[in-house]
């Protein structure tokens, strides 16, 4: 009698050792099963009073099964939405990662926002209705159009679920909103710089330098989802754009296949190298040297030689001595 949902207050069993097994549906779960409706048990009021989580469950549970929420206890949730704020955030940011896996995530944060849970639970989207007014849902909807895009291409994709829900927030506000819901700071990492790049639009005046600085902006791991993601933006929203992805990754594919260095493990020497040539000590003139040559080498990959990087390496070192207004740096010397 205190369950959440009818459907999930159906139990099989027996009384005891002498008696047939049977099924026990007190709240006609079964019915509103075949009836495809999700209805609290008993007094909706008084099951969300007993776990506002049950709010989240009612929605991740009617967008899973594409059921209808009965209308006693919809306007229950409505009354209610605000007591998703009692609340432990792990536990909404484990209701809202079940969402993302749906087939059609949509669904849920419609339902999220028609309720009025949204606000609470996920202000940042919340901001996304409100700025777009009466007139319309604005990003809202294209977050969402993205999302099932994105779980489309890539299901049980987390962090590109994320990306393609918070996209429109901007990383500062999807920042925000993954470190209230408890998502690792790896992930969360990844899911800003895959806000931040998918925006960046292609264009196809880009040399082959710039498609190579622009894979280096994201760890060779997030690339595909780099490209999933913007596969997604564009995929909702249509036109000469998808034509243009098609083209930037073909031109991504041709780099990889190249082996172009995109990050300093790329390089054909490391910092052991400089030491051990150069006679350069441990400390920031090695970093910054590899990054000049880093930069020289995604201009031109045919640079990438041990010789030519340690010859280039030391005229780097000339010119970092003598830019100093105090001489050499004796720090960066033996």
């Amino acid at each position: 009698a205190r369950r959440d949902l009818t459907i999930n207050a159906i139990a099989w069993g027996r009384r005891g050792p002498a008696m047939a097994a049977r099924l026990v549906d007190p709240a006609d779960g079964q019915g509103d099963l075949k009836a495809h409706l999700v209805r609290a048990v008993g007094d909706p009021s008084r099951r969300f009073d007993e776990d506002a989580l049950r709010l989240l469950r009612v929605v991740r549970i009617a967008a899973k099964l594409d059921f209808a929420i009965e209308p006693v206890t919809w306007a229950a949730m409505v009354a209610h939405a605000a007591d998703v704020g009692w609340v432990s955030e792990e536990r909404i940011g484990s209701e809202v990662r079940g969402m993302l896996a749906l087939d059609r995530p949509s669904r849920a944060f419609r339902l999220l926002r028609e309720s009025g849970i949204l606000a609470t639970a996920l202000p940042e989207l919340q901001a996304l209705v409100d700025a777009a007014g009466p007139a319309g849902l604005g990003g809202f909807e294209r977050s969402l159009d993205v999302l099932d895009a994105a779980v489309a291409a890539a299901p049980g994709n987390d962090r590109l679920a994320w990306a393609a829900l918070l996209g429109e927030s901007g990383s500062g506000d999807a920042r925000a909103a993954l470190e209230r819901l408890r998502v690792s700071g790896r992930d969360r990492d990844a899911v800003c710089l895959l806000v931040d790049q998918a925006p960046v639009e292609y264009d196809r005046a880009w040399s082959d330098a710039d498609v190579r600085r622009y894979m280096g902006q994201v760890p060779a791991d997030l690339l595909d989802d780099l490209l999933a993601l913007r596969r997604a933006r564009v995929g909702a929203s249509g036109g000469m754009a998808v034509e243009l992805e098609a083209e930037l990754a073909e031109r991504v594919q041709a780099q990889r296949s190249a082996g172009s260095a995109l990050a300093l493990a790329g390089l054909a020497i490391d910092g052991r190298d400089l030491q051990a040539t150069l006679g350069i000590a441990e400390g920031p003139a090695i970093g910054a040297i590899l990054e000049r040559l880093l930069s020289d080498v995604i201009e031109d990959p045919s640079l990438n030689r041990r010789v030519t990087l340690l010859t280039r390496a030391g005229l780097i070192l000339d010119d970092l001595v003598q830019g100093s207004p105090d001489g050499p740096d004796e720090t960066a010397m033996e």
